[in-house]
């Protein structure tokens, strides 16, 4: 764990599961498809409550094999879960 360097608070996960998590006015959630791995999907949600319905999408900003996903924290708190799912 650590201080990023730009302003968000990240959730990094590489080819070899690694983490990386600070502070800040975002939340995000960085993810690299492996090379050579296909039929994958990767998505993310955030909810101010965890309660059934109240999941909203995140849009994928990567490119690639890149995936990111970043959610402006404006005054409360707030959840998000990365999924990733084959086809």
């Amino acid at each position: 764990m650590g201080q990023g360097s730009d302003d968000r608070e990240s959730f990094r996960l590489g080819q070899g599961g690694e983490f990386f998590l600070g502070a800040g006015r975002d939340h995000a959630a960085v993810a690299t498809q492996p090379a050579g791995v296909t039929n994958i999907t990767y998505g993310a949600e955030w909810s101010a409550t965890l309660l059934p319905g109240s999941w909203i999408d995140v849009p994928d900003t990567g490119t690639g094999d890149g995936h990111n996903f970043s959610v402006p924290v404006a005054g409360g708190q707030l959840f998000m879960r990365l999924k990733v799912t084959g086809r």
